[in-house]
């Protein structure tokens, strides 16, 4: 493919994961901070993100989605995941 016939660039699909700005939530048990990484890249179908979860909270509560998958990466620090109605430790 020609190189002039490609799109503009116009976000940077490299980012640095601190210039993307947080948005904390806190409430009740659900407590994290989120960086959406996919927009930041500028995807327009991939929903990527970034979660810090302070320790006894969680993400999320339990629910299903019916027409997307979701993988996590627990990086540091453990916790419990719900997959097909079993609960399962993460560590």
């Amino acid at each position: 493919m020609a190189s002039d016939s490609l799109p503009p660039v116009t976000t940077p699909a490299v980012i640095n994961l601190h210039e993307i700005a947080p948005r904390s939530v806190a409430e009740g048990d659900i407590a994290f901070k989120r960086r959406r990484l996919g927009p930041a890249a500028g995807t327009r179908r991939i929903g990527a993100s970034w979660f810090e979860v302070p320790a006894g909270k969680r993400q999320m509560p339990v629910h299903v989605h019916g027409e997307e998958e979701e993988i996590f990466y627990v990086l540091v620090g453990g916790g419990v995941g719900w997959e097909k109605g079993q609960a399962y430790e993460v560590a």
